[in-house]
């Protein structure tokens, strides 16, 4: 959460976590580490100004479930199986933004290298979550 302080600063948004303790993954922590700050710069990015992103760790049966979950401006539901995809841009919702559209198709090849699920819901109006479900030890 650190490394994404100086963007949730800069759109005045407020990161809240909570986790289990003593949750354990299986798991490599740097590229845990990458994927979450990727998913979590998104959030900040296209969340609310001033809003909340959520990041929420609890178990899940055999895996852990990481939830962050933005109020941004959501995406339509036509993309929801598109946006881990590579080149894949939301345009005309929310605040436009560059980038190239590779970051959360990075966190998916990272999270199939890991025996990790990763999956987007969305609903208009009311936000996005990214959620991983890595392997839990």
């Amino acid at each position: 959460m650190a490394l994404c302080r100086e963007g949730a600063e800069a759109h005045s948004a407020k990161i809240v976590v909570d986790c289990d303790p003593g949750l354990t993954a299986r798991t490599n922590p740097r590229l845990v580490v990458h994927t979450l700050v990727n998913i979590l710069d998104n959030a900040v990015k296209y969340g609310l100004d001033g809003g909340r992103v959520d990041v929420v760790a609890k178990p899940d049966g055999d895996a852990m479930r990481i939830t962050v979950a933005d109020q941004g401006p959501g995406v339509p539901s036509r993309l929801h199986s598109r946006v881990l995809e590579r080149f894949c841009r939301v345009d005309g919702v929310g605040r436009v933004k560059k980038g190239s559209g590779l970051g959360l198709a990075i966190v998916k090849h990272i999270a199939m290298a890991q025996y990790a699920d990763i999956r987007m819901e969305s609903d208009i109006g009311i936000g996005s979550k990214s959620i991983l479900s890595p392997p839990r030890t």
